[in-house]
């Protein structure tokens, strides 16, 4: 009930008080809300409800009658309250505590009808037991405390949908000030989300087309290093460790090529080795272990031992040496 009385505000009181000779006296009492209970605000004359018909429908609106024709005992006494609530019909009664309040429906038909012509349809109509501030308190709080619920708005009725619309039209403008905010901020935002989006859109191009690039290269080397394992007489880990098992301890091995690449790589064309000779390059202070480390290489049987070239670096005092066999 807090809620929607937050949202709503404020209550309207019709009240329809019928005179001696016939006629309707209108006028109108205003409540608001406060911490969802209802605080008494005003109350002033209402010549012609058709002049202040948008004021009425900004708030609920709620009618009272009272004046001659209604009717006010006490509830227990005799048959009258049963009399008057099984013939609804007939009658239009509110009962507030031991009192019953009645009045025939066919004394509101001049009042309904002017209110229907001029627009105004209240949420219901009560009897007024007596026009004083106590009463009509009464009628506000059993609005409150009985009609301001949630389960109401949601029910197929006349008075459930003229609440959802006061509610709708009041959560309207905080709704769409939301909205306006929203976008705002969308706009003001948009740019640099785009421009980040953007970057990160071309980053992740690059690391696709060069994890792409790596991928194709790593294939082509695995490819052309398992061609060459296939072509070669014996295959390259088993030379590898033949060749690597017999090296004098006074040699350092600084390479070893099986199959060795005869000219630079170039894009786009097919590689050029040479199959048939193994290329072992090496270093050491001693002479005499190069001329044994060619021995132990011709005994192994592999193919045609030459030693290709011996050469002293002065500054290191080192012989570097290169050994080739021919398969």
């Amino acid at each position: 009930m807090k809620i929607l009385s937050r949202i709503l505000r404020r209550l309207n009181i019709l009240c329809i008080r019928f005179t001696d000779d016939g006629g309707e006296v209108f006028s109108v009492a205003m409540y608001t809300f406060d911490k969802g209970k209802p605080v008494f605000k005003e109350i002033k004359p209402l010549p012609d409800p058709a002049v202040e018909k948008g004021a009425l429908e900004k708030a609920p609106l709620v009618a009272v009658v009272s004046g001659k024709g209604v009717i006010t005992k006490d509830a227990a006494a005799g048959n009258i309250a049963k009399t008057v609530t099984s013939d609804p019909a007939t009658f239009l009664w509110t009962i507030s505590g031991d009192r019953i309040s009645f009045v025939r429906r066919t004394g509101l038909t001049a009042a309904t009808e002017r209110l229907k012509d001029t627009g105004i349809v209240p949420l219901y109509i009560e009897c007024l037991p007596g026009e004083n501030d106590e009463t009509m308190a009464e009628v506000v709080e059993r609005f409150a405390s009985e009609h301001l619920d949630w389960r109401r708005l949601s029910k197929p009725s006349v008075e459930g949908s003229s609440l959802a619309s006061l509610v709708a039209g009041r959560l309207m403008l905080p709704v769409l000030g939301v909205l306006l905010v929203a976008l705002l901020a969308n706009f003001m935002v948009s740019p640099r989300v785009n421009g980040r989006f953007q970057e990160a859109t071309a980053t992740l191009a690059a690391l696709r087309k060069t994890s792409s690039a790596g991928v194709e290269t790593d294939r082509r080397r695995q490819a052309a290093i398992e061609e060459f394992s296939h072509k070669l007489p014996h295959g390259a880990a088993t030379l590898s460790d033949v060749i690597g098992a017999v090296v004098p301890e006074k040699i350092v091995l600084g390479e070893l090529g099986i199959a060795p690449v005869t000219k630079a790589l170039e894009a786009g064309k097919p590689l050029v080795q040479n199959r048939d000779v193994i290329t072992i390059v090496g270093e050491t202070t001693v002479s005499e272990a190069i001329a044994q480390f060619t021995t132990t290489l011709a005994e192994l049987s592999l193919g045609t031992v030459r030693l290709a070239s011996v050469q002293q670096d002065r500054e290191r005092s080192v012989l570097i040496f290169r050994i080739e066999i021919t398969l």
